[in-house]
């Protein structure tokens, strides 16, 4: 660790932590990319503490596009009380499956701002994560958005 001020992901003791070095690290925050490595990591130590239970759905993810390619599979796993999941844009499918409800993770709702899978998605979604049985995606979706998933479900 050559920099002062300069977050780090690195492995000590076969444990893996992000260190930072100097007077203003509190200042700036641990960096994106650090503690997205941390819950990779994370992901990777722990995935068989939960029983893979849940189910991921994603279609486009946009509401310009249309959404029926996996969302009918997701209503249907959701009325067979199925753990099912389904990452939109649209408002009226997180009003029709969220409405009044106080911690509603049925819909994870993202925009064309933050729909990466990036630190903040993970430590979000970690218990989510960790008890991924399945991810369901519709013809299309972007490669990059689910690569992620692909590298977690093999693990």
């Amino acid at each position: 660790m050559n920099k002062e001020n300069n977050w780090v992901f690195t492995n000590i003791f076969d444990e893996y932590f992000c260190f930072c070095r100097g007077v203003d690290c509190l200042k700036i925050g641990i960096s994106k990319l650090c503690k997205f490595r941390f819950y990779l990591y994370l992901i990777d130590k722990n995935y068989k503490i939960y029983k893979k239970t849940d189910f991921l759905l994603i279609d486009f993810i946009f509401k310009r596009y249309c959404s029926d390619d996996v969302y009918p599979i997701f209503e249907k796993m959701i009325n067979r009380n199925i753990s099912a999941h389904y990452i939109t844009e649209r408002e009226d499918i997180y009003e029709k499956y969220c409405h009044n409800i106080r911690r509603c993770d049925s819909i994870i709702p993202v925009n064309e701002r933050n729909y990466k899978i990036n630190d903040d998605f993970l430590e979000k979604h970690f218990t989510l994560i960790l008890k991924l049985k399945h991810v369901l995606t519709s013809e299309g979706v972007n490669i990059y958005f689910i690569k992620i998933f692909y590298i977690i479900l093999i693990i």
